[in-house]
């Protein structure tokens, strides 16, 4: 307002240090921000100044003009100016964890735009660009001004919170004088001010209270505190130090002593294209709707309207991967922010089951961004919702899109491809291949930094003068130097189960039985990696107590990681052989570890239909709906069938149940006169639990002869993510990622690991979008055509996805050998 502008002609001159005092005054600055370990800073009007928006209380300020009798006139809308070199050099010091916490006074809105998260920053004075819910709190960052309906303190601006179970009013996210600064951003502002020993304040005149209040905090706390305005402030005689230069200036000295670069500013934008199919268009006639919107970064369940308009052509895509374009999309009325079109099928059609959407989307175009044609071909799911999401990146300076990011979401599962590559070991260093190799991950180390690592143990007789026992890190770069190897006469064995141990899970893994071509065994062995330097492998032999199992191959050792028997293990099936047919199990053990080389069993008598005894089958411990933990036994082998059937043990009342399975169930193998009695087949399947939002297993990646399989255990519904390949290969979790272990080379006497085939986290509802929070890797990869049309168009598309990979040494040189098998993605 026009009577907080300054009236003092001191506290309005604007002064400006020296080349030589300036460069002085950043140095000092560069090595306090280099020791800092809390560094913070506090932002006003000043540093939008050079992006065309005029500062309150300077020479031209809005408040000293007005209070003059001036106006002040803007060049420009707000919402049409991009982030300065200030915001930008915070943005990256930000991404660098150098800056901990950002509080401004702005409500201009570029500090997000610039791609300041919401964690990392408080607006003490709001967001012009901001929608608050004054029910639930839920913000809506949009792509144009909020303005408030009425010209009065009520700051409903007619729209309402999108959660289906709110739909409380909206506000415009901004404060008036003399309205109380938003609670929690004021609180997270005040704790880090309070824990800040470097405090920058740059571009206020520190002059509006409370906000002012954090810079002093951190004086009052024993910072340093440093200002950077050509005005005087009310804490300039308090500082350290200030410094009378342009904050663009300022910055630019001060990233240069920091060696970091200032990143050019990229406009991110993520946008969802869905279809709905089996729509209901009349007594006799289906329909097809489609729906595009923008969706917030950080939060992609909230559509927050980043689109102006769009239009939609769709071609029906046939078996014989014919075109047919159908008819045209007519809008039809949707929820804010979300662009809906339906169109009608006509009965020749359909029964075709992808779909090409092409999609030309137009932008609100701030920043003069082009329309954007997208067309992925997409597969349906009948009486569903399949969706294709983009993260896209505009570059200004270039008036250029570019897709950064693609993923389909369908049946509550989101796919993407992977850009890692796959690890390929040295021969010498790992054992030779083999049917069922005892494969884990050790977990990363907090007080030696250990590295995750790759434990492949087990080998056959003929080893060839190979290792038997491998510790592969896993790292960001693998360095073979580091891996671990040794030949140990116990480890001459394969069939074995593996598990880590619950007691020191970062260097120590526990085996049980296998069998060497004579004889199986029911030993216990714990393989231990030594965290120091140099690096060692043992293996220590177990003391046991109790009802010790039989001897055995082919069975589950599998962690209990919560319930009553929370740090046990629980041992299931396997089978046996002396010289004629083989005999399979299907009892239950209850392993304990008394301490690091001391164990217990316990047998366990179950109650309820216990499954059909069997060997070589996955087990994963889930949550029950009604809480209780369980054991999940998918499949197996006995004798003459492989089975996918779902066998679960409730670990409370130790009852066996088969639940009620749906969806695209995977098929069981008779191999009926096949198999010799005395011969086993190896069953080559393997599991892993998948972590939903609650950090529990939510689903179950499968993968077996029959295919690759996601388990929902809500409702236990099967999807099938791709089809059969040649090579089942193994499912290892490597942190918050799944790795698939495949053998490599001509004769396949190597091996590979494909790092992150499958992500642990942040798995949708199928009834409820809202539920996304991160994605899931299904596949390594996915052919993605983009093709600049002009200047100012993207075509992106999305092919059939693609799995199966194989790998060769040529003139000792890796090349990879690409033997796709075509399928979709549901």
């Amino acid at each position: 307002m026009a009577h907080t502008a300054h009236t003092d002609p001191e506290l309005i001159r604007e002064r400006f240090d020296s080349e030589e005092e300036l460069d002085r005054k950043v140095r000092i600055l560069a090595v306090k921000i280099k020791e800092s370990k809390h560094f913070c800073v506090f932002t006003g009007a000043g540093i939008s100044t050079s992006a065309g928006i005029p500062d309150f209380r300077g020479p031209n300020g809005k408040w000293t003009l007005e209070a003059q009798g001036k106006q002040c006139v803007m060049a420009k809308p707000v919402i049409k100016c991009c982030p300065t070199k200030t915001h930008m050099a915070l943005v990256e010091l930000q991404r660098r964890k150098t800056l901990k916490y950002l509080i401004s006074q702005n409500c201009d809105g570029i500090h997000r735009r610039s791609g300041i998260p919401g964690s990392a920053i408080s607006e003490l004075h709001g967001n012009s660009n901001m929608e608050e819910c004054e029910k639930c709190g839920q913000q809506y960052f949009r792509d144009f001004p909020c303005h408030r309906i009425n010209r009065s303190r009520d700051h409903y601006t007619g729209r309402h919170c999108t959660r289906p179970s709110c739909k409380g009013r909206l506000l415009e996210y901004t404060i008036d004088f003399g309205q109380d600064l938003p609670e929690r951003p004021l609180e997270r502002a005040y704790a880090n001010a309070k824990a800040a020993d470097v405090h920058l304040v740059l571009g206020s005149s520190l002059t509006v209270s409370p906000a002012c209040d954090m810079p002093a905090i951190t004086k009052r706390k024993g910072g340093f505190l440093c200002i950077c305005n050509l005005q005087i402030t009310p804490l300039s005689e308090r500082a350290d130090m200030h410094i009378f230069g342009k904050t663009d200036d300022v910055m630019e000295r001060l990233m240069k002593l920091l060696e970091v670069p200032i990143p050019a500013w990229t406009l991110r934008r993520h946008i969802r294209l869905t279809v709905k199919d089996g729509v209901k268009a009349g007594p006799t006639r289906n329909a097809i709707e489609i729906f595009a919107e923008g969706l917030d970064p950080e939060q992609p369940s909230i559509v927050v309207g980043l689109l102006k308009g769009a239009q939609f052509q769709l071609s029906a895509v046939t078996d014989n991967k014919s075109v047919k374009i159908l008819p045209e999309a007519k809008l039809v009325k949707s929820s804010e922010g979300t662009i809906r079109a339906r169109v009608e099928i006509p009965k020749e059609l359909s029964s075709f089951r992808k779909l090409k959407v092409k999609s030309k989307l137009h932008f609100f175009s701030h920043y003069e961004e082009p329309s954007l044609i997208l067309e992925p071909v997409i597969p349906l799911n009948i009486n569903g919702e399949v969706s294709v999401e983009y993260q896209l990146d505009y570059l200004p300076l270039r008036q250029e899109w570019k897709v950064s990011s693609i993923s389909l979401v369908s049946n509550g599962l989101v796919t993407k491809p992977s850009s890692e590559k796959p690890l390929l070991f040295e021969r010498g260093s790992t054992p030779v291949p083999c049917h069922w190799p005892g494969v884990t991950v050790f977990d990363r180390d907090q007080k030696s930094g250990a590295e995750r690592a790759l434990l492949i143990a087990g080998s056959t007789v003929r080893a060839h003068g190979r290792p038997n026992l491998s510790v592969i890190p896993l790292g960001s770069k693998m360095d073979q130097n580091k891996v671990l190897f040794g030949s140990f006469p116990e480890l001459n064995v394969w069939g074995h189960s593996i598990a880590l141990h619950p007691l020191a899970p970062a260097r120590k893994a526990i085996l049980f039985g296998g069998w060497d071509s004579r004889s199986q065994y029911n030993r216990l062995l714990v393989v231990e990696r030594a965290l120091g330097a140099p690096g060692k492998l043992r293996i220590n032999k177990c003391q046991t107590s109790g009802t010790q199992p039989s001897h055995r191959a082919g069975s589950t050792l599998t962690p209990i990681p919560f319930g009553e028997y929370k740090g046990k293990l629980i041992l299931f099936g396997g089978s046996m052989c002396k010289g004629g047919p083989y005999k399979f199990f299907n009892d239950v053990h209850i392993l304990t570890c008394k301490k690091d080389n001391m164990f217990d069993w316990e047998s366990v008598k179950c109650s309820g239909e216990a499954p059909s005894a069997r060997a070589q089958h996955s087990a994963v411990v889930v949550r029950l709906s009604n809480g209780d933990p369980a054991l999940t036994v998918i499949g197996g082998y006995n004798g003459k069938t492989l089975f996918n059937d779902i066998n679960v043990l409730n670990l409370r009342t130790m009852t066996w149940s088969s639940p009620n399975i749906k969806g695209n169930i995977p098929h069981a193998t008779h191999l009926g006169k096949d198999v010799p009695e005395f011969r086993v087949v190896a069953a080559q399947a393997s599991a892993q639990a998948l972590q939903g939002d609650k950090r529990e297993p939510s689903h179950i990646l499968y993968r077996s002869r029959a295919g690759t399989f996601v388990l929902r255990l809500e409702d236990w519904r099967w999807q099938q993510v791709a089809k059969k390949s040649e090579e089942v290969g193994h499912l290892v979790k490597v942190g918050e990622r799944i790795g698939l272990l495949v053998t490599t080379g001509d004769k396949a006497q190597n091996y590979g690991l494909i790092p992150t085939p499958i992500a642990v986290c942040g798995i949708a509802d199928e009834n409820d979008s809202a539920a996304l929070r991160e994605t899931i890797v299904m596949v390594k990869h996915m052919r993605v055509i983009a093709v600049l049309e002009g200047t100012n168009q993207l075509t992106l598309g999305l092919d059939d996805w693609t799995t199966g990979q194989k790998y060769k040494k040529y003139n000792n040189h890796l090349a990879i050998i690409a033997r796709c098998t075509r399928h979709l993605c549901c």
